[in-house]
Order: C-alpha cells, then sequence, then structure tokens
C-alpha cells in the first residue's frame, strides 16, 4: 500500500475518532468541571503523559523550533477552541461549524496554493455556506454564531484549514515531532482560555474528575497521530474531505447519546455540508 492510500485511510479512522471524542470530554464535564476547565486539564494531563517524548525528541524539536511553534499554535488554537467548544455549545452545531474546514482549505487553496477555481468547487462552496448559514438559523437576520461556543467552533474550522496548509507546505518533520507540538499548543490555548475566562476548580471535583481526564488524555494523543501525520502527505482541502466521517460519527452518536435538540434545521445542515463534502470526494482532484 502506498504512503499515500495509507494516509487516506488513517485520516478516515481519525476521523471516527474524533467524531466520538465528545463522549469522554463530556464524562468530564460531568464530574463538575465546566467551561474551559475540562479541555484545559485533558491537554494538560496529555502533556505530562508526553513528556518522555519531549526528552527523547528534544534535539530534533529545536532543529525544527520555527515550524513546530507555527504549527503548534495554529493547530492548538484549533483544537483547543473545538475541545472547549464541545462543552459550550451543542454538540451537534459544534461538529458541524468546526467541519466548514473543507471549504476555508477549498478557498486558501486558491489564494494560496494556486488551486484553479471550477464550476464544481463554486458549487462546493456554496452548498458548505448555505449548510452553514441554516445550522446557525437565517430566520432573525444575518447568520451570526448564537454563542460562544458556536464562535469557537467556527473559528476553530478555520484554524485547522491554516494548520493543515502549514504542514503541508513545511519540510518534513517526523510525526513524534508533530505530535509534541500539538499538545504543547492544545495545553497553552486551552490552558489560556481557562484562565481568561477566570476559572478555578475544587480539590474534590478535580479528584473525582481524575479518571475521565486520564482517559480522555490516553485517548486524544493516537487520535492526533492519525490526523497529523496524512495532513503532511495530503492537500488541506482533501484532508479536510476525508475527515468527514467526524461528522457521521458525531452526529449520528450525539443524536442518540446526548440528549440534545435535533430536529429540521440540523438535519437539512448535515445533509448540505454532507453533500459539499461528498461532491468533492467524488470529483477527480487534479495535480
Amino acid at each position: 500500500m502506498d504512503k499515500e492510500r495509507a494516509a487516506r485511510y488513517c485520516l478516515l479512522t481519525g476521523g471516527v475518532f474524533w467524531g466520538l471524542y465528545w463522549i469522554p470530554l463530556k464524562r468530564v464535564e460531568d464530574t463538575g468541571l465546566s467551561g474551559a476547565a475540562p479541555s484545559s486539564f485533558v491537554f494538560a494531563a496529555a502533556m505530562v503523559m508526553i513528556l518522555p517524548l519531549v526528552a527523547w525528541r528534544w534535539r530534533t524539536l529545536l532543529l525544527h523550533r520555527g515550524d513546530l511553534c507555527v504549527a503548534g499554535l495554529l493547530a492548538g488554537a484549533s483544537i483547543g477552541l473545538f475541545t472547549a467548544s464541545l462543552t459550550q455549545t451543542e454538540i451537534v452545531r459544534a461538529i458541524l461549524l468546526f467541519y466548514l474546514t473543507p471549504v476555508w482549505s477549498t478557498a486558501l487553496g486558491m489564494v494560496v496554493l494556486g488551486h484553479k477555481p471550477t464550476v464544481a468547487r463554486f458549487a462546493t462552496l456554496a452548498l458548505g455556506l448555505i449548510g452553514l448559514c441554516v445550522v446557525l438559523g437565517i430566520e432573525d437576520g444575518l447568520p451570526w454564531p448564537r454563542n460562544i461556543g458556536d464562535a469557537m467552533a467556527l473559528i476553530s474550522g478555520i484554524g485547522w484549514s491554516l494548520a493543515s496548509l502549514k504542514l503541508y507546505r513545511m519540510p518534513p518533520v517526523p510525526v513524534p515531532d508533530l505530535i509534541i507540538a500539538f499538545v504543547a499548543g492544545c495545553a497553552f490555548v486551552t490552558g489560556v482560555l481557562f484562565l481568561l475566562s477566570g476559572g478555578s476548580v475544587k480539590a474534590g471535583t478535580l479528584g473525582s474528575a481524575a479518571p475521565w481526564i486520564i482517559f480522555t488524555a490516553l485517548y486524544i494523543v493516537p487520535t492526533l497521530a492519525m490526523t497529523l501525520w496524512p495532513a503532511t502527505l495530503l492537500t488541506p482541502a482533501r484532508a479536510g474531505l476525508l475527515l468527514m466521517t467526524e461528522v457521521v460519527a458525531g452526529v449520528v452518536s450525539a443524536a442518540l447519546l446526548s440528549g440534545e435538540p435535533f430536529g429540521g434545521q440540523e438535519v437539512l445542515g448535515t445533509i448540505l455540508i454532507t453533500a459539499a463534502l461528498l461532491s468533492e470526494v467524488f470529483r477527480p482532484e487534479r495535480g
């Protein structure tokens, strides 16, 4: 199996893991942590877990420190904001708003990579943006995010598109180094969000949350690995489209398990955004 095909399969699997990520994160929240606290403590725990990897890779980390810092902060902002959004708004809305990533990646491909705009590509953008308007709601005028969680999810998708572009264009960097950079970036961003929100945690609450924090941290590190390696081989638009398995896994699991509202508006938005993604998946990509 060639590397590109392996990367596609890896990314499809990683998308499923991301789509189910909200489940352990919600268990952390259910212990009494709220706001940015769950994501902050999860990534802090993940950072502690990979310290042996940092000790092993410190020389190559220094060698690629410039690219790793930029990529780590972009991805940290993206994943950190997305993680925080899962506890600040409905899960389905967070996933769908983040999953406009292919729309932003397509636009970046045109502007930065020189991909020629086509009718099919414009149709993809139109479907995605219409789906965004439906999910956010257009009955009250312009479809602005209705809460801080919506805004975080929307910005996180743009951030991931920028991070994917950086990964695709930067010189080859070993995956362990990318994992370190991304976990560090996520820990930094979620920590800042926690401090800005004036967060504080009672000792008893943190103690009861610790098992789920550790489990979620163990879950997130391999999920990152399944996302990062393929992103170094695939174009940002293609990487975003293959991650669409997150939409399926996330929307279905949230509808079945979360007990949150999932009505006609969400269904229509899901169909439109998924249609945009499928139109890209089955359209041959030119070199």
